[in-house]
């Protein structure tokens, strides 16, 4: 995901996930420029 996102093949990502495990991984796609949009379960979440 972060390697597609630094080479731009998206402008968006969708992530759904079950854990917080994926937070640094959406902030760093954030910070290449790509938009994250999450959808988490049991209360972990991207700000």
């Amino acid at each position: 995901m972060l390697t597609h996102a630094h080479r731009k093949h998206y402008e968006v990502a969708i992530l759904i996930a079950g854990d917080a495990d994926y937070v640094p991984l959406v902030r760093a796609v954030k910070g290449e420029g790509a938009g994250a949009f999450t959808q988490q379960f049991g209360g972990a979440g991207v700000r």
